[in-house]
Formats: structure tokens, sequence, C-alpha cells
């Protein structure tokens, strides 16, 4: 009779008991999957959050560095249109008889060398627009060959009345007036404005995409 008492209490421990380990159990393991699963998703949060991070700050060193280089292009550019304006204004007041042939020559020259300098920076300079506006590297192109043509011309001009001692008087005046073309210059000058601003278009894109 005991021995069946007994059973049938350890029979109701057992029904009480091992559903409330059982649970436990599952439970526990249950929660240490999740928790992997956590650590797993966390690292991977971490990794795309390091990757994004990375990913704009070589976006923002790339834009400031186009900025950077633009602002000089546009700075040649600038600098060249001046000197355009100075080499026309020392001719003008030359024939006007207000000038001398000393700063012809000398404003002659340092149009020779902004136009070098230009010339010399055409490959970095299409790289750039290539960088920020690719759509754009045509009409740079484009406008590079209107300046090319242009611009050796111009070359010629200035190599002449930077190199040759102009006389003086009459001979003088037909020398400048051979070897000077307002039309060319003019040419020149627009065509280098057309460059300058295409620069300063794309300056204004990577500001925009700076904030």
């Amino acid at each position: 009779m005991n021995n069946v008492h007994w059973a049938k209490l350890l029979w109701e421990l057992f029904k009480t008991l091992v559903p409330s380990i059982l649970a436990w159990y599952l439970a526990v393991r249950t929660s240490s999957k999740k928790a992997e699963k956590d650590k797993v998703e966390a690292r991977e949060q971490l990794r795309i959050a390091k990757d994004y991070n990375a990913e704009v700050q070589n976006k923002a060193y790339k834009l400031q560095f186009c900025l950077r280089e633009l602002e000089k292009r546009e700075q040649l550019y600038e600098k060249a249109l001046s000197d355009s304006n100075v080499v026309s204004e020392c001719v003008q007041r030359y024939f006007n008889s207000n000038g001398s042939r000393e700063a012809i020559m000398a404003s002659a020259r340092q149009l020779i060398n902004q136009l070098h300098l230009v010339m010399y920076s055409v490959g970095t300079t299409e790289s750039l627009v290539r960088a920020v506006r690719a759509s754009e590297a045509e009409t740079f192109a484009e406008n590079l060959e209107a300046l090319k043509i242009s611009g050796n011309k111009i070359e010629k001009s200035m190599n002449y009345l930077a190199q040759e001692p102009i006389q003086r008087g009459t001979l003088g005046r037909q020398q400048v007036s051979k070897n000077f073309n307002n039309e060319d210059m003019k040419d020149f000058f627009d065509q280098l404005s057309k460059l300058r601003n295409l620069i300063l278009s794309l300056i204004y894109i990577v500001l925009r995409e700076m904030g």
C-alpha cells in the first residue's frame, strides 16, 4: 500500500517538476541562441557603420581635393583673362600715344607664361571634370580644342611682341599692328571665359555636395 502511495507521489512530482525544468532548459537555450544572434547582428551593424563612416570620410576627402584643385584651375584661367586684358590695354595705349613698347613686351611675356601654365594643367583639369561631372567631359574637350586653336594664334603673336624689339615711331606701330590682331585676342578671351565658367559650375556642384 505504501509502495503505491510513494509511486503516485513520485509520479505527481514528476509531472509537476519535469515540465518546469524542461521549460527552463529551453528558455535558457533559446536565450543563449538569441544572445549569440544579437552579438552577430551587433557586429554586422558595427561593420556596416564603420564602412559607412569610411565611405563618408572618403567622399568628403575627394570633394575637398576636387574643390581645392578646381579653385587652383579657376585662378589660372582668371589670371590668363586678366593678362589678356592687360596686353590689349597696353597695345591700345601704345596706339593712343600714351603707352610704351616696353609695356607691350612685358605684358606679352606675362601672358605667354600664363598660357603655358593653363595648357600644362589641361590633363589634370580634364580628370577633375570627369571626377565631378563626367557628363561635362565632352563640353570641356570641345571648349579646350577651341582654346588650343585660338591659343596658338595668341602664342605666336605674344612671342613676337615679347621677343622682337619694337621700333620707334611709325615702324613700331606697323610692327605691332601686323603682329597683334584684336579679334584673335577677343576670341582667345571668349574661349578662356567658357572654360573658366565651366570650372566655376563644377565648383558650385562640389560645394552643394559638401552641403
